[in-house]
């Protein structure tokens, strides 16, 4: 799901005063499955997860916080595993077991509805990660009003949507995400990166639609010259191509690399990175946006600094 659904992975090890040698062994399993998994060796950090399982049932009973956190282990990696199934059962059962504790924590319980909402959603279960994702933004409604708590399950519902192919339900979440960012973050925020890099790279263009979002867009944003996610190509004096890199060639990769750049009031990019591309493919069109030149933007006869998107293809040579 590479930078656009967050994937939220809940590793805790368990720690207890007065260990007796079975939570002495579980703490360690624990630990094993953190490092294993830190390490990419999925299939032994699996292992230790089934096995601290097994263990903390028998020896703390099921629904106990420590119960709650080996199932969540086992979904989680079941989930990098792509074994949705026992992935959404796991981390059902631990948000079951969750929801039983007298002093759970709300945060941790909104978090939990999003890891259970993306493991549905890679399972192939649609409608009921909708609701995961729908419970998760209620819940921090509920609990913390309009927060900044707020902005991270709007934006990954935002995200759900236009993976779902429902481009105007998730351009209604977008917007409730830039209004959320500017308000509690600022204007100048990380999130309000996160919000047009999630829409540029998710986004299929439609130009009815996309008219509608710009304009609720200009009303948050007091009409800028341009938008973050706005593509600029057609506004270069000079557009410069990347070279195909050798290993692409090698490996015959192609696609899309959408890199974001800031380019000051004489048109020249100041800054460039990928919002979302193959990774071997990023690099040379970092490289190459950083070259390209664009007319100056005028507000109000002025030349300003603006904000948008060069879109590079590559195919294979």
């Amino acid at each position: 799901m590479n930078k656009i659904l967050i994937i939220i992975v809940l590793f805790v090890v368990v720690s207890i005063n007065g260990q007796t040698d079975d939570k002495n062994t579980i703490t360690q399993l624990n630990q094993q499955t953190v490092t294993l998994y830190k390490n990419g060796n999925l299939d032994e950090a699996l292992k230790t997860a089934k096995k601290s399982l097994e263990l903390t049932l028998k020896t703390y009973g099921v629904d106990t916080q420590e119960s709650y956190l080996a199932y969540t282990n086992l979904g989680t990696l079941q989930r990098e595993k792509r074994n949705y199934d026992e992935a959404i059962k796991n981390l059902q059962t631990a948000l079951e077991i969750y929801r039983k504790q007298s002093n759970f924590s709300n945060a941790r319980l909104i978090e939990m509805y999003q890891t259970l909402g993306l493991t549905q959603f890679l399972g192939g279960k649609k409608k009921d990660a909708e609701a995961s994702y729908l419970l998760a933004i209620n819940t921090t409604e509920t609990v913390f009003g309009e927060s900044k708590e707020l902005f991270l399950p709007t934006l990954n519902a935002a995200n759900l949507y236009a993976r779902l192919g429902d481009f105007v339900k998730a351009d209604e979440f977008y917007l409730k995400s830039y209004r959320l960012a500017i308000k509690k973050f600022g204007e100048e925020s990380k999130e309000i990166e996160d919000v047009a890099d999630a829409r540029v790279c998710l986004n299929v263009d439609n130009k009815k639609r996309d008219s509608l979002f710009e304009t609720e867009y200009n009303k948050i944003f007091d009409f800028k010259p341009t938008k973050p996610e706005e593509i600029v190509n057609g506004k270069s004096i000079k557009l410069i191509k990347p070279p195909y890199p050798q290993e692409a060639k090698e490996k015959r990769l192609t696609g899309e690399v959408k890199i974001r750049v800031k380019i000051d009031e004489q048109g020249n990019v100041i800054e460039a990175r990928s919002a979302c591309g193959k990774g071997i493919l990023e690099k040379a069109a970092e490289e190459a946006a950083w070259l390209c030149k664009f007319s100056p933007t005028l507000l109000n006869k002025k030349p300003v600094q603006v904000s948008g998107v060069i879109i590079y293809r590559f195919s294979a040579q």
